[in-house]
């Protein structure tokens, strides 16, 4: 029989980290995708709906998705699995109402394959909306914009079998990018941040083809704030956000690689 000397924390024991987590988000008007049984929808082998598990909100299969994301387990986790060149895509419709101010997180890892495109922000009026996303290839986390505007990297592997925490912020006209215990800061612009913004996760927007952009990751958790640029203040709110789910990103998945 093994004997500790010192109390578990709740979340090395059962899954509660999720539950303490979900308040949180909820207060801070975060919209919180996690995978797993409870809020995915599955037929035939195929994701149809993806239920918030905060925020109130619901990813759909995107439009130019062809069945490619399944929910599968790694480790012990539940995740959204992707194909390398088959669009599995899911969105959240009109997730914001403006870009001006924002605050992604994302919880994946990418085993076999790098996972290339995982998360995108399509900005502004449809007939002149600009694209903002988070690639991982190369060994280099890339947060870019279509138009030009602001660009940040991150030397950082593009291949783990753990699961890891990536941040990204913008703060109107500063964008932050924070991952494996680093961080970088580019200023620049986002053009058409002032209109709706439609959350695409594992592709690039509804537009067919652009294979090469898809990748082969598994996601456990998608979470975005509009509002809050997180990385970039101090205040207290904003800084329990971050202290909350660094401690479920630690005592569930067992740090960030």
């Amino acid at each position: 029989m093994l004997t500790l000397p010192t109390r578990l924390p709740p979340g090395a024991l059962l899954d509660q980290e999720g539950e303490r987590l979900r308040p949180v988000l909820a207060e801070g008007g975060a919209l919180w995708l996690s995978a797993g049984a409870d809020w995915a929808r599955v037929e035939d082998g195929r994701l149809t709906g993806w239920a918030a598990r905060a925020g109130g909100r619901s990813a759909v299969p995107a439009a130019a998705n062809t069945g490619g994301s399944t929910m599968t387990d790694w480790h012990g986790h539940p995740a959204l699995s992707f194909a390398e060149g088959v669009n599995g895509g899911m969105t959240v419709p009109e997730a914001a109402t403006d870009a001006e101010t924002f605050t992604l997180a994302l919880i994946y890892a990418a085993p076999a394959q790098p996972a290339r495109t995982m998360l995108s922000l399509l900005i502004g009026p449809s007939d002149a909306a600009n694209l903002l996303f988070l690639s991982h290839l190369d060994g280099v986390l890339t947060a870019r914009d279509r138009s030009g505007g602001v660009a940040v990297e991150l030397f950082f592997p593009d291949r783990t079998d753990r699961f890891r925490l990536v941040l990204l912020s913008w703060d109107a006209g500063r964008m932050t990018l924070r991952a494996g215990g680093r961080e970088t800061q580019a200023t620049g612009r986002l053009s058409g941040d002032k209109g709706p913004v439609d959350l695409f996760i594992g592709c690039r927007g509804a537009r067919r083809g652009l294979g090469k952009t898809l990748g082969a990751g598994l996601i456990g958790d998608v979470i975005f704030w509009p509002g809050r640029a997180l990385l970039s203040s101090d205040a207290e709110g904003d800084r329990a956000q971050l202290a909350a789910l660094d401690s479920y990103a630690r005592w569930t998945y067992g740090g960030s690689a």
